[in-house]
């Protein structure tokens, strides 16, 4: 259950498989699917979805030709970086909306955010690594952040990451 969020079951569509998704529909009372990255899912994977979003109903079919089936009101939330990977019928499903890139006051923020929870890095590293990103590598990416801050703990340690980045990469 995605925390926050009654009766809801969160993938990352990275790792996930169509079947381990499936069965955690089956058996459990889910409301609102929220799927990150899509894009990576398999087509055969997106094709139960695209089922469960056009009927209502999760149908799956077993060896020997047993099927089982389950009707629902399922909401399905997804991210995707791609949209073109999707197929045409699954993509025509959603409404799309398209974010506009950060700003740079808002990349720093998330940055700041990002960093503290997972590496427990201070503002001044987290700022630091944020501009840098922006600014040297002119990256807008926030995986770029995370790159740097896997190999840090000071702001020396950033110029010279970022250094040999520019250099090297």
């Amino acid at each position: 259950m995605f925390e926050g969020l009654k009766d809801s079951y969160f993938v990352d569509a990275v790792g996930a498989s169509g079947a381990g998704m499936t069965e955690y529909l089956f058996n459990n009372n889910v409301k609102y699917l929220l799927i990150d990255e899509i894009d990576k899912m398999k087509k055969g994977d997106q094709a139960v979805l695209l089922n469960v979003m056009e009927t209502g109903i999760l149908s799956e079919t077993k060896s020997k030709g047993k099927t089982k089936q389950k009707k629902m009101k399922l909401w399905v939330f997804a991210t995707s970086n791609e949209v073109e990977k999707l197929s045409g019928a699954l993509r025509s499903r959603f409404m799309e909306l398209h974010l506009e890139d950060y700003s740079f006051e808002e990349f720093i923020e998330i940055a700041r955010r990002v960093l503290k929870k997972r590496y427990r890095l201070g503002n001044t590293v987290s700022e630091k690594i944020g501009y840098e990103v922006w600014n040297k590598m002119k990256s807008k990416d926030i995986r770029d952040v995370i790159k740097i801050a896997k190999l840090t703990q000071s702001t020396t340690d950033v110029d010279w990451l970022i250094d040999v980045q520019m250099k090297y990469g």
